[in-house]
């Protein structure tokens, strides 16, 4: 819980990151966290 800061900016794609560590993903579920990581880098970039 010591990057709670990074949670509350971005939850979505720490959701996405949990999917990846935790639970095999069927396709669904594969795009939604592709399509979440993607918007969260194009916000990142300067």
């Amino acid at each position: 819980m010591h990057k709670v800061d990074l949670i509350e900016e971005i939850p979505a794609r720490s959701i996405g990151f949990c999917f990846l560590k935790g639970v095999p993903l069927s396709s669904a579920a594969q795009k939604l966290v592709e399509f979440v990581s993607s918007e969260a880098t194009l916000k990142n970039q300067p």
